[in-house]
């Protein structure tokens, strides 16, 4: 799975703490694999990979909700804030 981040003009997330993922749909287990990283900030532009892992689907295709917690800091401004994200996925469950 990838998931996009997007963010506003003047904002960047950090790499560290490296942000986590969190399943809300029940037998949906998310980890992040990989960070596109640009030194010590997160690469926007790129997707992130999330390792996926479920239990108890039927073959088909599955919404799976998420929530992301990220630190992410105002270049201008000089502030850093801790943020989270909730989105979703659809995966398609094989036999």
């Amino acid at each position: 799975c990838t998931v996009n981040v997007g963010a506003k003009k003047g904002i960047h997330v950090n790499a560290q703490p490296a942000p986590t993922i969190k399943s809300e749909t029940e037998g949906a287990e998310l980890s992040i694999a990989s960070l596109p990283k640009n030194g010590d900030y997160l690469d926007l532009g790129k997707p992130i990979e999330i390792r996926c892992k479920v239990k108890g689907f039927s073959p088909g295709i599955h919404t799976v909700r998420f929530v992301m917690r990220f630190t992410f800091c105002s270049d201008t401004q000089g502030w850093c804030s801790m943020g989270t994200d909730s989105s979703s996925i659809e995966i398609r469950v094989k036999k």
